[in-house]
C-alpha cells in the first residue's frame, strides 16, 4: 500500500470517529445528505437507474422532493440480470467480470487492479456479484480497524491476526485479512474446508493475538481448545458471517476466557454492524447505511416486531445499492444502548442457518463440509443453486442455467469434485446434478433453503 492509499484510509477511519460521537438526530441529518449525494450520482451514472425510476415519474429534477421510501424495491435478482446497466462505471461488464472470478488464477485479485469484486449465493441460493472501488473498499478497512477489531496500532510489534473462514475465491473475509496494513499486523488465513487436523496445526502453530473468521469456525476452534488438541491465547474474538447464537458464544468463552464480539456482514454491504464490548449489542452503522425494516406488504414495522431488512449502501458508488432487500429477518430495539452509542440496536437476525454436511468416511472418522463453502461457491452459468444431502455420503446437486446444459453440469460437477478433494472425500461421497427450472422454498419454513442436510 502506497503513502497516498494510507492516506486515504486514516482520513476514512478519522471521520468514522468523528461519526460514531455525534447524536442521532445528527446521523440522520448525515443519512439524508448521503442519500440525495448517491441518488443524483445513480440518476447521472446508472442507465438501470435512470430508467427504473424515470418509469415511477422520479427524475433527477425532483431530487429535492423524493424520499428514500418513495421508491422501489429491488433484489438480488434485479440488481444481476440489470447488472452491465446498473453499474456506474461501464469498465465493468457482467461477463467479463465473472469471467475474471471463474479464473482459479485471480483469487484475491484486484479486478483490472482497481475493484474489490465480491461473489456469493448466500442463503437465498441465487448469485450475486457485487464491486467496490478501492476508496469504496477502504470504508470497509476503515470500519474493520475503527469500529470492529478497534485494535491499537503497534509500529514495533506487529498484531497476529488469523482468519478461518472460505479462503480460496473472492470472498469479503479473507480480501480484508489480506488487505490489513502489513506495517502493523501479520496474517495467516486458515481454510475451513481443510480438515480438522490442519486447521488446528496452522492455528496453534501461529498463536494468534486476534482471531476472527465464521461463527461457527471459531466455534470448531472453540471445542478443539477444550479438548486440549490446540493451545491459543487470543485476546480477541470476532464472529461474522453467520448467526452467533448462545451455545456457541458460550463455549467460545468458556475455551479463551473471552467474550467474542458479533459482527454482522454480507457481501452487499461489508461492516453493516458491530457489538459493543460493553454490553454485547450489535449497533448498526448509520453513517454509512440506511436501514428499513418492512412486512411482507413492504409496510414499515415497528422496532421490536420482526421484519425484512431493506438496506440503503451510502458509499457504494461503483454499484449503487438503493433500497435493496436483504434475506435476512430482523428485530430493531427502539432504545439506545447503554454504553453511549448513537447508533441504534440490531435486537436480532435470522436467516443465516444454513446447516454443516457431515459425511462418514472409510476410515471410520467423519468429516464436514461447511456451509460457507456451498454460499460462497461461483460457477459460471449458474444463477441459482440447491444443495441435497439424500442419504449420508451422496448428495443431490439441483440448479438453474442460463447457458449450454451440457457444459453447466460440467462446471458444477468440476467445483463439486474440488471441495470433495479439499476434505479428502472425493473416494467416500457420490452426488449427482440436475438442471431444473424452478427450486421450491421450504414447505414448513416458506424459507429458501439452499443446504437440505441428510436427517
Amino acid at each position: 500500500m502506497n503513502s497516498i492509499k494510507y492516506i486515504d484510509l486514516f482520513m476514512k477511519i478519522n471521520e468514522l470517529n468523528k461519526n460514531q460521537k455525534l447524536s442521532s438526530h445528527e446521523l440522520k441529518l448525515l443519512q439524508e445528505k448521503k442519500f440525495k449525494k448517491l441518488l443524483a450520482h445513480a440518476l447521472t451514472h446508472s442507465k438501470f437507474y435512470k430508467n427504473y425510476y424515470g418509469e415511477r415519474g422520479i427524475t433527477i429534477d425532483k431530487i429535492n422532493e423524493i424520499s428514500l421510501e418513495d421508491l422501489p424495491i429491488i433484489d438480488k435478482k434485479i440488481v444481476m440480470e440489470n447488472y452491465d446497466d446498473l453499474i456506474c462505471d461501464q469498465v465493468l461488464k457482467r461477463k467479463d467480470v465473472e469471467e475474471f472470478i471463474n479464473n482459479p488464477s485471480n483469487v484475491n485479485k484486484k479486478y483490472k487492479n482497481n475493484y474489490n469484486v465480491i461473489c456469493s449465493s448466500g442463503s437465498s441460493g441465487e448469485v450475486g456479484i457485487f464491486a467496490y472501488s478501492l476508496k469504496e473498499w477502504n470504508y470497509i478497512k476503515a470500519l474493520n480497524i475503527q469500529r470492529t477489531s478497534k485494535s491499537k496500532l503497534r509500529l514495533f510489534s506487529k498484531i497476529k491476526v488469523a482468519f478461518i473462514g472460505n479462503v480460496y475465491g473472492n470472498y469479503a473475509g479473507v480480501s480484508l485479512t489480506k488487505e490489513l496494513p502489513k506495517l502493523f499486523t501479520k496474517t495467516i488465513a486458515v481454510n475451513i474446508n481443510s480438515p480438522i487436523g490442519e486447521i488446528r496445526s496452522q492455528v496453534d502453530k501461529f498463536q494468534p493475538e486476534i482471531l476472527t473468521g465464521y461463527a461457527s469456525g471459531i466455534f470448531t476452534l472453540a471445542q478443539e481448545q477444550l479438548k486440549g488438541n490446540i493451545n491459543i491465547k487470543p485476546t480477541k474474538i470476532l464472529c461474522s458471517g453467520e448467526v452467533l447464537n448462545d451455545h456457541m458464544r458460550s463455549e467460545i468463552k468458556n475455551a479463551f476466557g473471552i467474550e467474542p464480539i458479533n459482527l454482522y456482514a454480507a457481501s452487499e454491504s461489508l461492516g453493516m454492524a458491530s457489538e459493543c464490548q460493553e454490553h454485547n449489542k450489535l449497533h448498526l452503522f448509520t453513517d454509512l447505511y440506511k436501514f428499513e425494516v418492512v412486512d411482507k406488504e413492504l409496510k414499515p414495522v415497528l422496532p421490536g416486531n420482526s421484519g425484512n431488512l431493506i438496506l440503503t449502501n451510502l458509499f457504494n458508488y461503483t454499484q449503487p445499492l438503493i433500497r435493496y432487500r436483504m434475506n435476512d429477518e430482523v428485530i430493531l430495539d427502539d432504545n439506545l444502548c447503554e454504553c453511549g452509542s448513537p447508533f441504534p440496536i440490531l435486537k436480532s437476525i435470522s436467516g443465516r442457518q444454513d446447516e454443516f454436511l457431515w459425511f462418514e468416511k472409510s476410515d471410520a472418522t467423519r468429516e464436514f463440509i461447511h456451509p460457507s463453502i456451498i454460499r460462497g461457491s461461483y460457477v459460471d452459468g449458474v444463477d441459482k443453486i440447491k444443495v441435497i444431502q439424500t442419504s449420508m455420503n451422496s448428495l443431490l446437486i439441483k440448479a438453474i442455467s442460463n447457458g449450454k446444459e451440457e457444459n453447466i453440469i460440467n462446471n458444477i460437477k468440476i467445483k463439486i469434485n474440488e471441495i470433495l478433494q479439499s476434505k479428502g472425500l472425493d473416494k467416500d461421497v457420490t452426488f449427482s446434478v440436475e438442471i431444473v427450472s424452478k427450486l421450491e422454498n421450504d414447505k414448513k419454513t416458506g424459507k429458501y433453503k439452499l443446504i437440505v442436510p441428510f436427517k
